[in-house]
């Protein structure tokens, strides 16, 4: 993914940060994006995330977030991390199933 924007969910940092080869080589040299969630959830990678661009709650990724938890009925950081995808305009690269019910809204990498 050299050089590719991509939003990741905070299961893949975790994932990447236990040396899961196949998430480490799509990281590989991409341009990482994480939504400030992530940035609250994944406590123990802080380091790592002074090198990504941290998507914070502008108003767009406020709307987004309200429609997919009415629409979706997903969990409030999903919503958010998906929201923040939608606002970018940029693939999510996640391991959790749940966002397949956003397929349609938002381009999808799982792994």
């Amino acid at each position: 993914m050299s050089g590719e924007r991509i939003l990741v969910d905070t299961n893949i940092l975790i994932r990447m940060f236990a040396d899961e080869q196949p998430v480490v080589d799509f990281l590989d040299g991409a341009d990482i994006h994480v939504s400030f969630i992530t940035e609250a959830q994944a406590g123990n990678v802080r380091a790592f995330l002074v090198q990504c661009i941290i998507v914070g709650a502008e108003r767009e990724v406020r709307r987004y977030t309200i429609d997919f938890r009415r629409q979706k009925r997903l969990k409030l950081p999903d919503c958010i991390i998906a929201a923040t995808a939608a606002y970018l305009n940029m693939p999510l690269v996640t391991g959790d199933k749940g966002f397949d019910k956003l397929q349609d809204e938002i381009a999808l990498f799982r792994l």
